[in-house]
């Protein structure tokens, strides 16, 4: 009988299949970021959600820093806490700040907000990671559906309004008509390889943890910042889709202008570092210029507007507090998030039993 010898190739073959089996279930009793997963399409609620009543753990880096453990609810958002259809309250949208895995849920905005009412009401959060302005639009129509909201509450931060410009299954868009409007890109199905690749530790320390540590390993320090730039503008649509969000959402919410409130991030680049501050005034970028003239329509309006700019400054200069996690993340840390959360709760408190 003839024996067939393993080639040299065929040995380095197993030899890294044996390696990756083994850094696989070394990964599985590490907390690796994990468990964050989109749910198949679901007609009731169209847009992007994870998978409801399951549990997910959050880390940063190769090293595994700031795990954080929790839990998606019944609808697929992140909270400790089913949301009942047909729930009056304080609804809170916005992206994966709003989501904010990477705190505990007491810590976020919407955790925080309900013992800083005078009106004690429920606060439900409705976050989705790389939500933008338009997706925000299309969730509040969503809930005006299927809840009573007594108020809406908005988070824009950097690249919301651009980024709705770019469709993906799940989340809304901006319309590609010549009048303005949203239309929802339609979730797609996910096959049972993509699955079990997805739920891999190795895949998921690949896409969460290492890839923030190799953008700024491989980021170019090299090139100076330039002395000149040219500033960003607006253009004659872009004005019109502005002016559309700001009358579209407490439509889509079903509110006056007067229970909608529009938060916005600050530069947080900027309140740290001074040349970071010349450079955002100089050459404004047109999402900046765009959530600016937003802000303004926004408030004119009806709605309430807070810009977090001035609070973040104030607690800066007073501690020298930051608001992130920065360099590895630039999500908010709690303290951004108490000051978001006071902020909205002083414009609440101020408007309870104020006529709309």
């Amino acid at each position: 009988m003839q024996r067939h010898a393993i080639t040299g190739p065929a040995f380095f073959a197993i030899g890294v299949l044996a390696a990756l089996a083994a850094l696989e279930l070394l990964l599985r009793t590490l907390p690796v970021c994990k468990g964050n997963y989109g749910a198949e399409p679901d007609p009731r609620w169209p847009a992007h959600h994870l998978i409801a009543n399951t549990s997910y753990t959050y880390s940063t880096g190769w090293d595994l820093e700031d795990v954080r453990h929790g839990r998606v609810n019944n609808l697929g958002y992140v909270a400790p806490f089913n949301f009942d259809e047909g729930s009056a309250g304080v609804f809170v949208v916005g992206d994966s700040f709003i989501e904010n895995q990477m705190n505990d849920y007491p810590e976020s905005l919407q955790g925080s907000l309900p013992a800083l009412m005078r009106r004690r009401m429920p606060v439900l959060g409705f976050g989705t990671s790389g939500a933008t302005i338009a997706h925000d639009l299309g969730v509040a129509a969503l809930i005006r559906q299927h809840f009573h909201p007594t108020w809406g509450v908005v988070l824009l931060t950097h690249d919301n309004f651009i980024g709705g410009f770019a469709p993906k299954p799940g989340y809304f868009a901006w319309a590609a008509t010549p009048s303005p409007g949203i239309t929802l890109i339609p979730e797609r199905r996910h096959s049972r390889l993509a699955e079990w690749f997805r739920d891999l530790s190795l895949m998921a320390y690949a896409r969460s943890n290492l890839r923030a540590d190799l953008s700024t390993l491989f980021a170019d320090k090299s090139r100076p910042r330039p002395d000149s730039c040219t500033a960003a503008t607006l253009s004659a649509a872009d004005v019109e889709l502005l002016r559309y969000v700001a009358a579209q959402f407490p439509v889509q919410f079903g509110l006056p202008p007067s229970r909608v409130i529009l938060v916005f991030d600050a530069n947080r680049n900027a309140i740290y570092d001074a040349s970071a501050q010349r450079v955002a005034e100089q050459c404004p970028s047109r999402d900046a210029l765009a959530l600016k003239f937003l802000a303004g329509a926004a408030a004119q309006s009806g709605m309430n507007v807070i810009d977090l700019d001035s609070a973040f400054r104030a607690e800066h200069d007073k501690s020298g507090a930051h608001f992130d996690y920065l360099p590895v993340d630039g999500h908010w840390n709690a303290l951004a998030h108490a000051i978001a959360a006071r902020e909205v709760a002083r414009t609440i408190n101020d408007r309870t039993g104020a006529p709309d």
